[in-house]
C-alpha cells in the first residue's frame, strides 16, 4: 500500500518562527549556491569541528556522569495496551506470572536510564558531491549551517507539492505539481518499515511517500547511502505556476517509519520546541527551562496521562531514537531534545506506577 504525506504542511504550521513566503524564496537553490561561491575556500574547507566538538565533550560527560542501568517498572495493563511494544537493546521487559485478575497483568518493564549516543561520524564528502559537484571542497559543518539558513524555507515549499495518484506499484519516478521550481524537491522518500510479512501474507508493506531535498539529508546522514546523481527537474509544461516536474522515488527503509515527519521536520528547522512538543503528551509549558519546573510538568503528565499512554510516548521517542541512529544524524540540539523527552517521560511514567528513580534535569536543548 502506498500513502502520500501532507506533514510538510503540519509542521510548518507548528514551527516557532513563520519561513519566508515563497515569492521571497524566489531562486532559492540559486541563492544557495552563490553564498558558497562567495565564501572564500579558505572558509568553506576549514573544519570549523563545532557539531563535532560539542557530541564529543557531551559524550564524554555522559559516560563519566550517566548512570547505564536500566530501570524497572512494575506495569499493570490490559492486553490491549500491552507496553511490550517498547523495544529497545537491553530493555527487554519481563512478565510477572502473577496477575490481579483475569483482566489485568503485572509487566516488568527495563526501560535504559538514558538515551545510548554512538560514536561521532562525520558525513562523507563524497555523498556531498554526489549530490552537487560544487560541494566538492565545502566543510559538512558549514553546508548545515547553510541549509538552517533556508532550511524552513524549503519545509514550506515540501508543503505545497502536489503529487500524482500512485497506485500498488511504486514509481522510479513521480510527477509533482509545485509552486516554485527554485524550491522544488529533489526527490520522492518511499518510507517504509523492514519488517517481513506474516508468513502466508501476501508480500505487501505500506509505504509512505514524502516530498524532499536531497542536499537536506546528504549534509546531515553520515549513514546514508550517497543519493545518485541526478539532474535538476525538468518541468513537463511551460514555465507558469503551478508547474509539473518528474522526481525520481528513493526507497528509504527506517526501524520507526511513523517518526519520519519529526525528524525530517527537525533537519530542516532545527526547531527544538516543535519535536518536542511532538514527543510528549500535552505542549510543554513555557517555563520549562526553569529550575525544578521540568520535574513539575514530568509529575502532572504521570498524574493525568494513563500508562499506556506514557508507553506510546515513549516508543515514539525509541523509534526516534532509533531512526537517528539507523541514518547516523549527530546534530547536537536533536540529541539534547531526544534526551529531554526521555528523561521527562521516564520521570512521568515513574510517577504512574509509583516507581523511584533518581531525578536528572539535563541542560535544555536551545533553538
Amino acid at each position: 500500500m502506498v500513502l502520500q504525506s501532507n506533514y510538510a504542511k503540519r509542521y510548518v504550521s507548528n514551527a516557532e518562527n513563520t519561513p519566508p513566503t515563497l515569492s521571497a524564496a524566489k531562486s532559492l537553490a540559486s541563492r544557495l549556491r552563490n553564498n558558497i561561491q562567495q565564501t572564500s575556500r579558505r572558509r568553506r574547507a576549514r573544519t570549523s569541528g563545532t557539531s563535532d566538538a560539542k557530541y564529543a565533550v557531551d559524550q564524554a560527560k555522559r559516560r563519566s556522569t550517566k548512570s547505564t542501568a536500566p530501570v524497572r517498572f512494575n506495569v499493570k495493563s490490559r492486553s490491549a495496551a500491552s507496553p511490550t511494544d517498547v523495544e529497545m537493546k537491553d530493555a527487554e521487559p519481563e512478565r510477572n506470572t502473577s496477575s490481579s485478575s483475569s483482566n489485568d497483568k503485572n509487566v516488568q518493564l527495563l526501560l535504559p536510564r538514558t538515551l545510548e549516543r554512538p560514536d561521532y561520524c562525520e558525513v562523507k564528502q563524497e555523498a556531498l558531491v554526489a549530490v552537487d559537484p560544487l560541494f566538492v571542497d565545502v566543510n559538512p559543518s558549514y553546508l548545515r549551517e547553510q541549509i538552517r539558513e533556508f532550511g524552513p524555507t524549503l519545509l514550506a515549499a515540501l508543503g505545497t507539492v502536489k503529487p500524482s495518484p500512485v497506485k500498488d506499484s511504486l514509481p522510479k519516478d513521480l510527477s509533482l505539481l509545485i509552486e516554485d521550481l527554485a524550491t522544488s524537491p529533489t526527490h520522492m522518500l518511499a518510507v517504509h518499515g523492514g519488517a517481513a510479512p506474516r508468513s502466508g501474507a501476501p508480500k505487501r508493506r505500506k509505504v509512505t511517500l514524502y516530498p524532499a531535498h536531497s542536499i537536506v539529508f546528504a549534509a546531515h546522514c553520515s549513514k546514508l547511502p550517497a543519493f545518485p546523481p541526478t539532474t535538476s527537474p525538468t518541468p513537463e509544461n511551460e514555465e507558469s505556476y503551478p508547474m509539473q516536474i518528474s522526481v525520481p522515488v528513493r526507497p528509504l527503509c527506517l526501524p520507526s517509519p511513523e517518526t519520519y515527519p519529526q525528524l525530517a521536520s527537525f533537519l530542516y528547522t532545527k526547531q527544538t520546541i516543535p519535536l518536542l512538543n511532538s514527543l510528549l503528551p500535552c505542549p510543554i509549558p513555557t517555563n520549562l527551562d526553569e529550575e525544578g519546573q521540568q520535574q513539575v510538568y514530568a509529575k502532572r503528565l504521570g498524574m493525568t496521562y494513563t500508562v499506556p499512554v506514557l508507553l506510546h510516548n515513549i516508543a515514539m521517542v525509541l523509534g526516534l531514537w532509533k531512526n537517528v541512529c539507523a541514518l547516523g544524524v549527530f546534530d547536537h540540539l536533536l540529541w539534547d531534545t531526544m534526551d529531554q523527552a526521555w528523561e521527562i517521560l521516564l520521570n512521568a511514567l515513574a510517577v504512574g506506577t509509583g516507581t523511584t528513580i533518581a531525578v536528572d534535569e539535563p541542560t535544555p536543548a536551545s533553538s
